[in-house]
């Protein structure tokens, strides 16, 4: 493998808190349990955080080929009516502008700053309905220009997606995604109504989650089946959704999740990079195996 003996080492030489690493290269994936850094045969399994995002983000691609949604739609034409007590501006935000964070929602001037759905508790605001919480937050800013990086447009986006797909985002990704590429162990936190937290909650091994990364890599194919459209590929990455260049002299990808969950894949070296762990430390990983050039 092009990169697992490098990354290895450099976990081993930082002592870094990671569980699980994955690298695909040349059609082969292998996966290493960093407990006794040895093959194993048993998954290790954890929240991805908001490496999530980038699922959710392909749940929207897939209904962008299948012509069910566009970029432009906007919430209200997804989602009809408003919740009573919303801020009407929210019916004017599209679909990039809640995958590009760029929703005019500014959490330093929302005093309850709804917008960690793994730090904050939705219980004590929600009374069970996250979608009329996160639609009373007030817009301070202008869509598509002003924003807040947040967990909660992504729910919004989750559900968007079960509108248009006809049932809850993560049983449209299981028939679409998760069974074509086969992932072995996955789960999904859900709101109270059933409904995927969409900017995290996603449960899986980094053999699963390096998956979604090969399709990127392969411009939306897997074993030879386009999954997702070349187009929404090529747009996800010109547009910045959620994948963000890691260097810019290279063409390499990364999107990051709380505690050093990440998911890389490089074009130049044709290889994909998945990790689970709990550190702060991923820079170190990223400068070994993609330094600047």
């Amino acid at each position: 493998m092009k990169k697992m003996d490098q990354l290895l080492e450099v976990i081993r030489e930082q002592n870094l808190n990671i569980y699980s690493v994955t690298e695909i290269s040349d059609g082969q994936s292998v996966t290493v349990n960093l407990k006794d850094c040895e093959l194993s045969e048993s998954p290790v399994c954890r929240n991805v955080y908001s490496v999530a995002k980038a699922f959710t983000m392909a749940a929207v691609g897939l209904l962008y080929d299948e012509g069910k949604i566009r970029l432009e739609d906007t919430i209200s034409q997804v989602l009809g009516a408003l919740p009573e007590g919303s801020d009407p501006k929210w019916g004017e935000v599209t679909v990039e502008d809640l995958i590009r964070h760029k929703t005019g929602y500014l959490k330093k001037e929302d005093p309850v700053q709804m917008f960690d759905l793994d730090v904050h508790d939705m219980r004590a605001y929600t009374q069970g309905d996250w979608l009329a919480f996160i639609l009373g937050r007030p817009i301070t800013g202008q869509h598509g220009v002003d924003g807040s990086y947040t967990d909660t447009g992504y729910y919004v986006l989750s559900r968007m997606v079960a509108k248009r797909a006809g049932r809850p985002m993560q049983d449209y990704l299981r028939e679409k995604l998760f069974n074509p590429t086969h992932f072995r162990d996955w789960a999904w936190y859900a709101c109270p109504q059933g409904h995927a937290y969409g900017g995290t909650g996603l449960i899986t091994s980094s053999t699963d989650m390096a998956k979604l990364g090969q399709i990127w890599l392969q411009m939306g194919k897997w074993e030879g089946k386009q999954l997702l459209s070349e187009e929404w590929i090529r747009l996800s990455l010109t547009r910045g959704f959620v994948f963000g260049r890691l260097r810019d002299s290279r063409n390499v990808f990364s999107k990051g999740g709380m505690f050093n969950q990440r998911l890389m894949f490089s074009y130049d070296e044709g290889c994909v990079i998945a990790i689970l762990g709990y550190t702060h430390e991923v820079y170190k990983i990223e400068d070994a195996l993609f330094p600047p050039q």
